[in-house]
């Protein structure tokens, strides 16, 4: 039976043994906690680059319906940061206030990609109220945190 990953150009348990012995055990048990919250914001990223007209736009929504869609994408990025942070770090200004700094870099991060679409990316463009949207569900992102695990575990 071939196995979904013998099929790809690359190995990933080589790629994952490459950068564990690339980089500090400290960094790397960074990276593996913060996994979720990294590849979320990839996937964001990924939605905020592709051409405008390769959005999916479904006719039933209403006018500004993606202001609901980057709410919950910037909610969700700040509870999975948050979730990383938490998670006994030895970084201690995330340790002591991993809420302030997820709900900082997710702000940060919307802003930024933002920028990037009014400025890099010609078939997109840079909105406020996108970013009002994005910052909205950065903390509304504790809320969902909480809701979930409940207290910080500091």
């Amino acid at each position: 039976m071939l196995l979904p990953w013998k099929a790809l150009p690359f190995r990933p348990h080589s790629m994952l043994n490459w950068l564990a012995k690339s980089i500090s055990t400290t960094q790397f048990m960074f990276l593996i906690k913060n996994l979720p919250g990294l590849l979320w914001a990839g996937f964001i990223f990924f939605l905020s680059v592709i051409p405008r007209n390769q959005v999916p736009q479904p006719g039933f929504l209403f006018e500004g319906a993606d202001k609901l869609v980057h709410f919950f994408l910037y909610s969700v990025l700040s509870a999975l940061l948050i979730f990383g942070f938490q998670r006994k770090t030895r970084l201690a200004p995330l340790r002591q206030s991993p809420i302030w700094w997820a709900v900082s870099l997710a702000i940060v991060y919307g802003i930024f990609l933002e920028f990037l679409q009014g400025t890099v990316f010609v078939s997109r463009s840079a909105e406020v109220l996108d970013m009002l949207a994005n910052t909205a569900g950065s903390f509304v992102g504790v809320l969902f945190f909480r809701l979930i695990y409940g207290k910080l575990n500091t």
